[in-house]
């Protein structure tokens, strides 16, 4: 893969995974299975990994999210001491047994 492609691929994940973000956090309305939005994530953090003076503050990479949805009278405005991490990464191969 040469220099061109790795930052047309790196852009067109940031792009997908702003997208499937929007949809998740503001829309309500995911568009990608977790197992598929991990993988996308994983490849851009590798991709990322390999063309480091492309690091952006902008890059999914670095955010937890979006500010959560009123639905309706519940607020939650708490404000953290520490910084907020993902818990896990799903996989699509996993089976819930409840």
């Amino acid at each position: 893969m040469n220099l061109l492609e790795l930052l047309q691929e790196i852009i067109k994940l940031r792009e997908d995974i702003t997208i499937a973000n929007y949809r998740y956090y503001i829309l309500a309305d995911p568009t990608l299975p977790d197992g598929v939005w991990d993988r996308l994530f994983q490849r851009l953090k590798d991709k990322e990994q390999q063309f480091a003076h492309e690091w952006s503050t902008l890059s999914p990479t670095n955010g937890v999210g979006y500010r959560p949805l009123d639905l309706g009278g519940f607020r939650h405005n708490k404000e953290y001491l520490i910084e907020m991490l993902a818990l896990l990464e799903a996989n699509d191969n996993e089976v819930s047994s409840t």
